[in-house]
C-alpha cells in the first residue's frame, strides 16, 4: 500500500480527517475510485480531503505500472 496526495480544485466540498478504521472510502461525499495497468477498478481509502488536497490509501492489490484516478464529488442541486 502506498499513501498518496492529489492537489487540484474542486476535490471536495470541505476540510475532513478520517477518524476511523479502517479508513474511509468517502469523506466529505468524495471518493476515488483507481483503475489500475491490468484494468481492475477498487476504492480508495482516505486520510484527509480538502477542496484543493486529497491523501489517500491506494488500494491492496493494486497492480504497478500507470493507474488512472478518478475522483467523484457529490454534490446538491
Amino acid at each position: 500500500n502506498t499513501i498518496n496526495s492529489m492537489f487540484g480544485a474542486g476535490l471536495a466540498k470541505s476540510t475532513v480527517a478520517a477518524t476511523t478504521t479502517p479508513l474511509p472510502t468517502t469523506l466529505s461525499t468524495t471518493n476515488v475510485l483507481v483503475l489500475d495497468a491490468l484494468g481492475s477498478v477498487r476504492s480508495a481509502s482516505f486520510f484527509f480531503v480538502s477542496p484543493n488536497q486529497l491523501n489517500l490509501l491506494m488500494p491492496n492489490a493494486t497492480a504497478s505500472g500507470e493507474a488512472t484516478l478518478l475522483v467523484f464529488v457529490t454534490r446538491s442541486l
